[in-house]
Protein backbone atom coordinates (compact mmCIF):
# COMPACT_ATOMS: atom_id res chain seq x y z
CA UNK A 1 0.00 0.00 0.00
CA UNK A 2 1.26 3.50 -0.88
CA UNK A 3 0.88 6.24 1.70
CA UNK A 4 0.28 9.78 0.47
CA UNK A 5 2.82 12.43 1.38
CA UNK A 6 0.71 15.39 0.38
CA UNK A 7 1.11 17.28 3.67
CA UNK A 8 4.84 17.84 3.34
CA UNK A 9 8.10 16.37 2.24
CA UNK A 10 9.60 13.77 4.55
CA UNK A 11 13.36 14.11 5.03
CA UNK A 12 14.94 12.32 7.95
CA UNK A 13 18.25 13.40 9.48
CA UNK A 14 20.75 10.52 9.72
CA UNK A 15 23.35 12.45 11.69
CA UNK A 16 23.34 9.89 14.51
CA UNK A 17 23.55 6.80 12.31
CA UNK A 18 27.17 5.86 12.77
CA UNK A 19 29.30 3.54 14.81
CA UNK A 20 28.01 0.17 15.93
CA UNK A 21 24.64 0.58 14.23
CA UNK A 22 25.88 0.65 10.62
CA UNK A 23 27.60 -1.98 8.53
CA UNK A 24 28.83 -2.45 4.98
CA UNK A 25 25.89 -2.97 2.64
CA UNK A 26 26.78 -5.99 0.54
CA UNK A 27 24.59 -8.58 -1.10
CA UNK A 28 23.48 -11.07 1.50
CA UNK A 29 24.17 -8.66 4.35
CA UNK A 30 21.63 -6.72 6.34
CA UNK A 31 21.16 -3.15 5.21
CA UNK A 32 22.67 -0.80 7.78
CA UNK A 33 19.87 0.92 9.58
CA UNK A 34 19.15 4.54 10.24
CA UNK A 35 19.04 4.89 14.00
CA UNK A 36 18.46 7.79 16.36
CA UNK A 37 17.38 10.33 13.76
CA UNK A 38 14.47 12.71 13.89
CA UNK A 39 12.00 13.05 11.04
CA UNK A 40 11.04 16.46 9.78
CA UNK A 41 7.82 17.39 7.96
CA UNK A 42 6.45 13.90 8.38
CA UNK A 43 2.76 13.28 7.83
CA UNK A 44 0.81 11.63 10.60
CA UNK A 45 -0.59 8.12 10.85
CA UNK A 46 0.79 5.15 8.94
CA UNK A 47 3.87 7.00 7.72
CA UNK A 48 4.88 7.69 11.32
CA UNK A 49 4.95 3.92 11.84
CA UNK A 50 7.21 3.53 8.78
CA UNK A 51 9.63 6.12 10.17
CA UNK A 52 9.65 4.29 13.50
CA UNK A 53 10.50 1.06 11.69
CA UNK A 54 13.42 2.73 9.94
CA UNK A 55 14.71 3.92 13.31
CA UNK A 56 15.13 0.38 14.60
CA UNK A 57 16.45 -1.17 11.43
CA UNK A 58 15.08 -1.64 8.01
CA UNK A 59 11.47 -2.37 7.32
CA UNK A 60 11.21 -5.96 8.46
CA UNK A 61 8.38 -8.09 7.16
CA UNK A 62 8.14 -6.66 3.66
CA UNK A 63 10.23 -6.53 0.53
CA UNK A 64 11.42 -2.96 0.02
CA UNK A 65 13.32 -0.87 -2.51
CA UNK A 66 15.87 1.63 -1.18
CA UNK A 67 16.88 4.32 -3.67
CA UNK A 68 19.96 6.53 -3.18
CA UNK A 69 19.47 9.87 -4.93
CA UNK A 70 20.54 13.52 -5.03
CA UNK A 71 19.27 16.72 -6.61
CA UNK A 72 22.65 17.35 -8.27
CA UNK A 73 22.52 13.94 -9.98
CA UNK A 74 21.46 14.18 -13.64
CA UNK A 75 20.75 10.43 -13.83
CA UNK A 76 18.52 10.72 -10.75
CA UNK A 77 16.38 13.23 -12.59
CA UNK A 78 15.98 10.82 -15.51
CA UNK A 79 14.95 7.92 -13.23
CA UNK A 80 12.54 9.96 -11.11
CA UNK A 81 9.46 9.45 -13.35
CA UNK A 82 10.14 5.70 -13.25
CA UNK A 83 10.17 5.79 -9.44
CA UNK A 84 6.95 7.82 -9.43
CA UNK A 85 5.23 5.23 -11.66
CA UNK A 86 6.53 2.37 -9.53
CA UNK A 87 5.28 4.08 -6.37
CA UNK A 88 1.86 4.63 -7.93
CA UNK A 89 1.66 0.94 -8.84
CA UNK A 90 2.01 -0.01 -5.16
CA UNK A 91 4.02 -3.12 -6.13
CA UNK A 92 6.89 -2.44 -3.73
CA UNK A 93 7.55 -0.11 -0.80
CA UNK A 94 10.06 2.59 -1.82
CA UNK A 95 12.38 4.34 0.63
CA UNK A 96 14.94 7.01 -0.21
CA UNK A 97 18.38 8.08 0.95
CA UNK A 98 19.14 11.65 -0.12
CA UNK A 99 22.93 11.52 -0.51
CA UNK A 100 25.44 14.39 -0.06
CA UNK A 101 22.84 17.00 -0.83
CA UNK A 102 21.33 20.20 0.45
CA UNK A 103 18.25 19.58 2.60
CA UNK A 104 16.31 22.61 1.33
CA UNK A 105 17.09 21.75 -2.28
CA UNK A 106 16.00 18.13 -1.70
CA UNK A 107 12.67 19.34 -0.30
CA UNK A 108 12.16 21.62 -3.29
CA UNK A 109 13.00 18.76 -5.66
CA UNK A 110 10.41 16.44 -4.08
CA UNK A 111 7.77 19.15 -4.02
CA UNK A 112 8.42 19.98 -7.67
CA UNK A 113 8.77 16.49 -9.17
CA UNK A 114 6.77 14.41 -6.68
CA UNK A 115 7.73 12.19 -3.78
CA UNK A 116 7.75 8.44 -4.50
CA UNK A 117 9.19 7.56 -1.09
CA UNK A 118 7.33 6.26 1.96
CA UNK A 119 10.17 7.72 4.01
CA UNK A 120 13.33 9.53 3.00
CA UNK A 121 16.58 9.83 4.92
CA UNK A 122 18.92 12.82 4.60
CA UNK A 123 22.63 11.91 4.47
CA UNK A 124 24.39 15.28 4.17
CA UNK A 125 27.97 14.07 4.53
CA UNK A 126 27.54 10.68 2.86
CA UNK A 127 28.55 8.57 5.84
CA UNK A 128 25.43 6.41 5.72
CA UNK A 129 25.94 5.92 1.99
CA UNK A 130 29.50 4.79 2.65
CA UNK A 131 28.21 2.31 5.23
CA UNK A 132 25.77 1.03 2.60
CA UNK A 133 28.57 0.59 0.06
CA UNK A 134 27.30 3.36 -2.22
CA UNK A 135 29.62 4.34 -5.07
CA UNK A 136 27.49 7.16 -6.42
CA UNK A 137 23.98 8.11 -7.35
CA UNK A 138 21.61 6.72 -8.27
CA UNK A 139 21.85 3.29 -6.70
CA UNK A 140 18.97 1.03 -5.74
CA UNK A 141 18.85 -1.86 -3.28
CA UNK A 142 16.19 -4.56 -3.04
CA UNK A 143 15.87 -5.79 0.53
CA UNK A 144 13.96 -8.90 1.61
CA UNK A 145 11.57 -9.32 4.55
CA UNK A 146 14.46 -9.92 6.94
CA UNK A 147 16.29 -6.77 5.87
CA UNK A 148 18.87 -8.65 3.79
CA UNK A 149 20.08 -7.05 0.57
CA UNK A 150 19.17 -9.30 -2.36
CA UNK A 151 20.00 -7.01 -5.28
CA UNK A 152 21.93 -3.82 -5.97
CA UNK A 153 21.40 -1.85 -9.16
CA UNK A 154 23.97 0.82 -9.99
CA UNK A 155 22.73 3.59 -12.26
CA UNK A 156 19.30 4.93 -13.09
CA UNK A 157 16.24 2.71 -13.06
CA UNK A 158 14.47 2.48 -16.40
CA UNK A 159 11.13 0.96 -17.30
CA UNK A 160 13.02 -2.04 -18.69
CA UNK A 161 15.11 -2.51 -15.53
CA UNK A 162 11.99 -2.31 -13.38
CA UNK A 163 10.10 -4.76 -15.64
CA UNK A 164 12.95 -7.24 -16.22
CA UNK A 165 14.96 -7.11 -12.95
CA UNK A 166 13.24 -5.34 -10.08
CA UNK A 167 9.63 -6.55 -10.22
CA UNK A 168 10.46 -10.22 -10.95
CA UNK A 169 12.81 -10.24 -7.94
CA UNK A 170 10.26 -8.51 -5.72
CA UNK A 171 7.60 -11.07 -6.74
CA UNK A 172 10.01 -13.95 -6.12
CA UNK A 173 10.98 -12.65 -2.69
CA UNK A 174 7.35 -12.05 -1.73
CA UNK A 175 6.43 -15.58 -2.87
CA UNK A 176 9.14 -17.13 -0.71
CA UNK A 177 7.97 -15.34 2.42
CA UNK A 178 5.01 -17.44 3.16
Amino acid sequence: MRYALDKGVNLIDTAECYGDHCSEALLGDHLAHLSDFEPIDVTEGALQARVAQLRVGVVVGEVALFNVWATWCVACRSEHPVLMQLAESGKVAIYGLNYKDDRAEAKRWLLRYGDPYLANAFDADGRVGIDWGVYGTPETFIVDQQGVIRHKHIGPLTQEVVRDEILPLVEKLEATSG
